[in-house]
């Protein structure tokens, strides 16, 4: 071939891949622009479904009376109490310190203690103490102190490990060391709370051994949001002080007063069988156990966990479980059981009907251990009590353990069950719970019922219908929940800021009045249930009120979309919107770090 017909060749390709280059480049960016199209399309579909189709269902619903207080000033800033230095109460105050640091928040944290972290400052020594004294009592004994003696008295005990994973426990912007074990003890908790608060220096904003004993709401003129004066007493001296505040949040936690079964309680010193101990004072003083025959009440995460370990020391462990019950391990095909597929948020975006028609084949079929408590076949998942514990399956199996129906009837000397069995315990141990305590508040301001398991006065388990300036947080059931005070100490600041607005009175007290009437109509108690939420589907809720939902259909959020859609719940997705959300490179750091953690999980 000639060098000129070589050179036409040559220029004719080149002219080919030129012309390729740019169909592919035109197909490319064609290709990108119908995506962004289809990603804003359903963008605005899912932000129209949440404000105009779901908010009946979920009670987001955007007020047509809303109530919003006056931005705060650096004349006039808002003076805000925080009650507890625990989770809830370090969060809140890393929150108003921290996030909301350009808007004028005066805070003050009391917390009843000597240190930072409530129930989560396990004190060995103490609590062997407590539960030697406590085992020991008669019945009559027992019962008076389980009913008043409970108090500054944590419900850890020495071999406890969290039922939450440590990526999905880790707050949005403090992951966890990944030397850590998956399910971290009770003191490793603890250490994570104490370099929390040295990050955020927050102890300095910390009275501590300062018992809040009294709220006084200030008179106020109509359709005006009074102030609280906050009366306090050192613990050591017994001085007594009153502070003035436009806003009190309540963080003293909700597992404190151990609930009693009225069944238990009207329990005669005369009945000749069983020591009563509360879940609250047990410990793993094994040797008090062996060989005697132990009853657990209630199969959740306590009754699961201290029913396997008092296993170790006798064959003659019970534990009495309620219909509906499951019992599943922590771990599922290599990984921690919370990261599983029911828990991702694909799934709420199924119909409720296929939500729960999965819900039920993971536990049943994918999980056939749980079937060793009752079959987990009733028509809603919100009807349950979750059991979660490795070590409790495999002590069914070896029959260390056995399994009965709910207390039917007492006789002077046993217990019947529902299925006819007897029983002559030597020690009942009541996983029942706790109850709703805020002594300092009176009893008619949350209007509680009379097993205190339950109010009706607050808006999303948080703002008090009548005063949106009282907060409560960390009052709904949920399984993390960290995550789940991070997110209402936002959402509360927010509204505490006047950025946010909530409803007004009557709508809130009708949206917990609908919700009672569907809990009823599923035939679910709603004393039991009126508190207890879906994780995710709550934590998106409060995330879209608050302003810091992340749509995974928003096409700023599209490099994100699998992760958001398909992968756990992580903290930090909640951190790419609204105030306080991380920079784009801090993102991408935690993103690949958890990938990168689950992936070698």
């Amino acid at each position: 071939m000639s060098p000129r017909n070589e050179s036409v060749l040559s220029c004719s390709q080149s002219t080919e891949r030129s012309l390729l280059c740019h169909v592919m480049e035109w197909f490319w960016q064609t290709s990108l622009l119908i995506v962004r199209y289809v990603f804003h399309a359903l963008y605005v579909i899912t932000e129209w479904y949440d404000s105009n189709v779901s908010s009946s269902e979920s009670n987001l619903f955007i007020p047509s009376t809303s109530r919003k207080f006056s931005k705060p000033s650096t004349v006039s800033p808002r003076r805000v109490c925080i009650i507890g230095a625990g989770v809830s109460g370090l969060i809140q105050l890393k929150t108003l310190l921290t996030d909301f640091s350009n808007i004028p928040f005066e805070v003050m944290c009391f917390e009843k203690g000597d240190h930072i972290g409530g129930l989560w400052k396990f004190d060995a020594n103490k609590k062997d103490e407590q539960f030697s004294e406590f085992i020991h009592m008669d019945r009559a004994s027992g019962l008076k102190m389980l009913s008043h003696d409970w108090e500054n008295i944590s419900p850890m005990y020495s071999s406890l490990h969290t039922n939450t994973s440590r990526d999905l426990m880790s707050f949005s912007d403090f992951p966890m060391n990944e030397n850590l074990p998956d399910f971290p003890s009770v003191e490793q908790v603890y250490q994570y709370l104490r370099d929390y608060t040295q990050k955020f220096n927050l102890e300095r904003y910390i009275q501590f051994k300062t018992e809040v004993i009294k709220l006084t709401q200030q008179s106020s003129h109509k359709n005006t949001v009074s102030s609280w004066v906050v009366t306090t007493r050192n613990v050591e001296s017994g001085e007594i002080t009153e502070r003035e505040f436009d806003a009190v949040i309540i963080g003293n936690g909700r597992n404190s007063k151990p609930r009693i079964p009225s069944f238990f309680q009207d329990l005669s010193s005369t009945y000749n069988f069983g020591k009563l101990l509360h879940s609250k004072y047990y410990q793993d003083d094994y040797e008090i156990f062996k060989d005697k025959t132990v009853l657990i009440i209630g199969s959740g995460s306590s009754g699961s966990d201290i029913a396997s370990r008092i296993a170790l020391v006798t064959d003659k462990t019970f534990i009495s479980v309620q219909k509906g019950a499951a019992l599943l391990p922590k771990f599922h095909d290599g990984k921690p059981i919370d990261h599983n597929q029911i828990r991702r948020r694909y799934f709420q975006f199924l119909p409720k009907t296929l939500q729960t028609f999965l819900a039920n084949y993971f536990i049943n079929s994918k999980l056939p251990s749980s079937k060793q408590f009752y079959p987990f076949n009733h028509n809603t998942t919100r009807n349950h009590t979750v059991g979660l514990s490795s070590e409790l399956i495999i002590e069914i199996g070896f029959g260390r353990v056995k399994v009965l129906p709910p207390v039917t009837s007492f006789s002077e000397m046993d217990i019947s069950f529902e299925n006819g069995k007897k029983l002559v315990p030597d020690y009942i141990v009541l996983c029942t719970g706790y109850e709703l305590d805020f002594p300092f508040l009176d009893k008619e301001v949350l209007n509680m019922d009379k097993h205190c398991s339950m109010t009706t006065m607050l808006y999303e388990h948080m703002f008090h219908a009548d005063q949106p300036n009282l907060i409560f947080l960390g009052l709904p059931f949920t399984v993390h929940p960290f995550l789940v005070c991070e997110l209402q100490a936002r959402y509360a600041a927010m509204v505490l800021s006047g950025l946010c607005s909530i409803p007004s009175r009557n709508e809130i007290i009708q949206a917990n009045q609908n919700k009672i009437s569907q809990l009823e109509k599923a035939g679910i108690d709603p004393i039991k249930f009126f508190h207890r939420e879906f994780h995710l589907e709550y934590c998106d809720k409060i995330a879209k009120l608050g302003g810091f939902y992340a749509n995974p259909f928003k096409f700023d959020h599209s490099r994100y979309f699998m992760d958001l859609m398909f992968g756990p719940l992580y903290g930090y997705h909640y951190r790419m919107e609204g105030i306080g959300k991380l920079e784009l490179d801090e993102i991408e750091r935690v993103m690949k770090m958890y990938q990168q953690r689950n992936k070698s999980a």
